[in-house]
């Protein structure tokens, strides 16, 4: 699967890791995954998504904009203020993201695109690799 899921953090961090070629059908698995587990949810503070390893995306406007309604009800059962990073280093996946950002405003999210995962973890202010 091009998407992995892991807690990180002691679990107050999931971070979703996206290689190869990533579609808004992995993207949306991802999310229904982190929501089917065992984790408790409101202990969630922050979400790295980490596409460093993405070689292509397959993803519309209009799919991007779907995603991001579909945070913003999921941004309704999660802790207000979730910090969200999205990391995406090559400029088409980069320009979907922060589109992505913009239509995202109505989750109440802190949410930053980044080139580099130093940069990601930074703005955090912790490493985004270290697991639960």
């Amino acid at each position: 699967m091009p998407v992995e899921i892991e807690w990180i953090s002691g679990g107050v961090g999931v971070l979703v890791r996206a290689t190869g070629r990533l579609t808004a059908d992995d993207l949306t698995t991802a999310t229904r995954r982190v929501f089917a587990g065992t984790h408790n949810l409101d202990l969630i503070e922050y979400a790295v998504v980490d596409g460093s390893r993405v070689e292509s995306v397959a993803i519309s406007v209009r799919e991007i904009r779907s995603l991001a309604e579909s945070d913003a009800r999921i941004s309704k059962v999660l802790r207000p203020g979730l910090r969200v990073a999205l990391v995406f280093p090559r400029d088409e996946a980069f320009a979907l993201a922060r589109m992505w950002e913009v239509w995202a405003e109505r989750t109440g999210w802190d949410t930053q695109v980044f080139r580099s995962l130093t940069d990601a973890a930074g703005w955090l202010g912790r490493q985004p690799d270290t697991p639960a």
